[in-house]
């Protein structure tokens, strides 16, 4: 039980780790959610030998078929899953005639890692190595081929022939040679052949995988591997160390490996691959649109402040040019001799005067605020200020809705645009 404890604890604190170590390396997830299934073989490691190859193909096959699993960061994966499949025996070193078959079921949490955090898992077809482990329980039933069709006991004779009489009978002469039908009729723990008792048909299980995942698209990825499954029991064959006499096993647990080939299907991903069109969902720019506004504003008053002082300017120096206008026509009168002279250059500095007034009280053209080039909607992403947009910040923008900063689809999506666009 201690063991149990155990192998408990360092799963759940390795799934601690992996959920801690994913907070602080949570950058470019390509999904969150991913549902699969499998099929390979299981081949049976203990002391009666493994004759899954030896069976028929359907007979071969353990299955997951059901495989859930939850992405927490950038590389691990946090799943659950259910194997089923049938292990299959024949012969100890000691006694050829032993044989087995053991339906079995594997439900199991699982944490794998997948070194996406140093792969361009962007790209089509890259394999992706897989390592993992958990706990999981076993559960499985033990038959034995142990009679014919008929109902007749095969006991197996120095020639390792099955007769339906043992070989010390008196009868053995009259005995005759049975062929096994393969068909496995007799509950193992039940027979209790080495009076060992009704032992425990489950057991917690320890997996210890290593595969590889190749994404094919954005939905879908295959996976191959295998699966080392260690168990806490050592009668999955119905031999063990308490066996008697030719039956009696070595020490130790049976084990499980599984190989497998599967198909998972990805929910929740963010970034598309090389050459597909990218998806986004999420707002900016608000707070660059309000800057711009306000900056015209600004411009727009100090425009409206300098052409009324221009007015006032010109309004003064009319006024001006009027008192002298009464004064040079009393010095007119008082001097009626040079009276046409003074009145010709009257007429002359009233001419220039307002020539001059004309002149003065055109207004100051105002120099006209350079028009940017860039449309009003690429105006906050021109972070250089240099009328264009850059590569450097196109990936910013990216990094800034990955970020979940305030940042529009379509604003992205046209910021993409424009800039394979211009020249």
């Amino acid at each position: 039980m201690r063991k149990y404890i155990k192998h408990i604890i360092l799963f759940f604190a390795a799934i601690s780790f992996a959920h801690s170590y994913a907070q602080t390396n949570d950058s470019t997830r390509n999904d969150k959610i991913s549902i699969g299934i499998s099929t390979g073989l299981a081949v049976f490691k203990g002391d009666v030998l493994s004759s899954n190859l030896t069976q028929k193909f359907n007979q071969r096959l353990a299955s997951q078929f059901f495989i859930f699993e939850h992405r927490i960061g950038s590389s691990f994966n946090v799943g659950f899953a259910l194997l089923s499949g049938t292990l299959y025996g024949e012969g100890l070193a000691s006694n050829s005639t032993i044989n087995f078959k053991a339906p079995f079921s594997i439900s199991k949490l699982h944490v794998n890692y997948d070194f996406s955090k140093f792969l361009n898992t962007d790209k089509k077809f890259i394999i992706q190595p897989i390592i993992g482990t958990g706990i999981g329980m076993l559960s499985f039933r033990n038959y034995g081929d142990l009679k014919d069709a008929n109902g007749n006991t095969y006991y197996y004779w120095s020639d390792g022939k099955a007769h339906n009489l043992p070989q010390n009978s008196s009868n053995s002469a009259s005995a005759v040679v049975l062929k096994r039908d393969y068909t496995y009729e007799t509950s193992l723990r039940d027979l209790d052949i080495d009076k060992v008792g009704k032992y425990r048909q489950y057991s917690l299980v320890i997996p210890i995988e290593l595969g590889a995942k190749i994404n094919v698209s954005q939905r879908f990825s295959i996976r191959i591997g295998a699966q080392y499954l260690i168990t806490f029991s050592d009668y999955i064959d119905n031999i063990s160390e308490n066996s008697i006499g030719t039956r009696k096993g070595k020490s130790g647990n049976d084990k499980i490996i599984n190989y497998y080939v599967g198909a998972f299907y990805n929910f929740n991903f963010k970034k598309s691959f090389v050459g597909d069109t990218i998806e986004y969902k999420t707002p900016m720019i608000a707070e660059n649109k309000t800057e711009v506004k306000t900056e015209v504003k600004a411009e727009t008053k100090i425009e409206v402040k300098t052409k009324t002082e221009v007015k006032t300017e010109a309004k003064t120096e009319i006024k001006t040019e009027n008192k002298n206008e009464v004064k040079a026509e009393n010095k007119t009168e008082k001097t009626e001799n040079k009276k046409e002279e003074k009145t010709e250059a009257k007429k002359e500095n009233k001419v220039k005067a307002e020539d001059k007034t004309k002149k003065e009280t055109k207004e100051i053209p105002q120099p006209k605020p350079k028009k940017p080039n860039l449309p009003k909607n690429m105006v906050a992403f021109d972070l250089n200020n240099n009328d264009k947009i850059d590569r450097d910040e196109v990936d910013k923008a990216i990094e800034d809705f990955f970020d979940k900063k305030s940042l529009k689809s379509k604003d992205v999506e046209g910021l993409i645009k424009y800039f394979k666009n211009q020249k």
